[in-house]
């Protein structure tokens, strides 16, 4: 029975490396006659946890030889690097140079880069408030005082933006549209103040 039972298996393992390989083929063959090559985009990265990074890099790998096909993978080489270490035990080649073929450095934007777009998208919210509900006054204090230097990135500015853009329409006939621009900064950026507050 035991050797049944082997055989069996390695019937069934054999099945499986044959459907793979077969998928692999179909799979190259219509990619080979794409007009132009698939762009397979995968951000953040970095903010996956440890083992999800290693899992992700494994597969990138596995699937790397695929004609026709690029990956354009978005993070913070540090922390990829760190998350890599168990793969390059031993290895004088470090595991992304095996993996990566082009390398760019993308510059965190100019604080008046990052603050024109801040105020870019708080003008879209606020144009829909009629004029005597804005409190320009107030919000020249907020604006020109400490709400700017909150803000460290892009990504800060989009997580203010899409906090603000959710709450304001829920709250605007209730709450002064500067009020909400204060409070939401306080939930982003400092969400144990926030729940002490509320």
């Amino acid at each position: 029975g035991l050797k049944l039972l082997k055989g069996s298996a390695r019937a069934v393992q054999k099945d499986i490396e044959n459907d793979l390989d077969s998928n692999k083929k179909r799979i190259c063959d219509a990619l080979r006659k794409l007009q132009a090559p698939v762009l397979v985009t995968i951000d953040d990265v970095d903010r996956l946890t440890s083992e999800e990074i290693r899992q992700l890099f494994q597969l990138i790998k596995a699937v790397a030889d695929f004609p026709n096909t690029i990956y354009l993978l978005a993070f913070d080489h540090l922390l990829v690097e760190k998350a890599l270490e168990p793969f390059q035990r031993g290895s004088e080649t470090r595991y992304l140079e095996k993996i990566v073929q082009l390398d760019f450095e993308v510059p965190n934007p100019s604080r008046s880069k990052l603050t024109s777009v801040l105020w870019a998208g708080i003008d879209d919210v606020m144009k829909t408030i009629p004029s005597e509900k804005y409190e320009q006054t107030r919000w020249n204090e907020v604006k020109f005082g400490p709400l700017p230097a909150l803000f460290r990135n892009i990504r800060d500015v989009k997580r203010f933006l899409n906090s603000v853009n959710f709450i304001h329409p829920i709250v605007q006939d209730e709450v002064s549209p500067v009020d909400v621009l204060i409070i939401e900064a306080i939930h982003v950026f400092a969400p144990d103040l926030y729940k002490a507050i509320r």
